[in-house]
């Protein structure tokens, strides 16, 4: 609640109880009779505000969820968010706001979820991307200016030749022939 009315201080003083009270009780229809009690410039305007009797900030409209609204510099929202992605076993973005939106509506949410998940060390373990070996240096034969390619070749192993040792037969390779 302190939290709350240091963010949205003209928020907090225009909603009252007993108008949200009233917007409940006349159902979808309170909503075109009576105009939001917050003004239009607001970050707050778009999620039409309501008050109930434990005093906060509440998500109104025809959903009966009716989610806290938390400002995005939240210290102790860290937390929160670390908290719904580590039950839901280290997921995405997408599923860890919608398991936070399920209680809590940040102001900027998708950026702050972002930003936590940026810094999870289990989660860039595992997607970092494998690192690519360099190749080594060409040899000082192959690299002979003014001779023509294939100057200096080699086969390193070639085969299989069946050998006959006795009644069988066996495969052999050979190897290590340079020109």
């Amino acid at each position: 609640m302190v939290v709350q009315q240091r963010s949205f201080d003209k928020e907090f003083a225009t909603v009252s109880e007993s108008e949200c009270i009233e917007k409940r009780k006349a159902g979808n229809h309170g909503k075109a009779n009576k105009p939001s009690s917050v003004a239009k410039s607001s970050q707050l305007y778009r999620l039409e505000p309501i008050k109930l009797k434990d005093g906060l900030l509440r998500v109104g409209g025809r959903i009966r969820s009716h989610q806290i609204i938390l400002p995005k510099s939240l210290a102790v929202l860290t937390l929160i968010v670390r908290h719904f992605h580590v039950i839901s076993c280290h997921s995405g973005r997408e599923h860890v706001l919608s398991l936070l939106r399920q209680y809590y509506w940040v102001i900027k949410g998708r950026s702050v979820v972002r930003q936590v998940l940026a810094v999870c060390m289990l989660c860039k373990r595992q997607h970092v991307r494998p690192l690519g070996q360099r190749m080594a240096d060409l040899p000082y034969d192959r690299i002979t200016p003014g001779e023509p390619p294939f100057t200096y070749t080699g086969v390193d192993l070639f085969g299989p030749f069946l050998v006959t040792r006795g009644r069988c037969e066996l495969k052999r390779f050979l190897r290590g022939i340079h020109v």
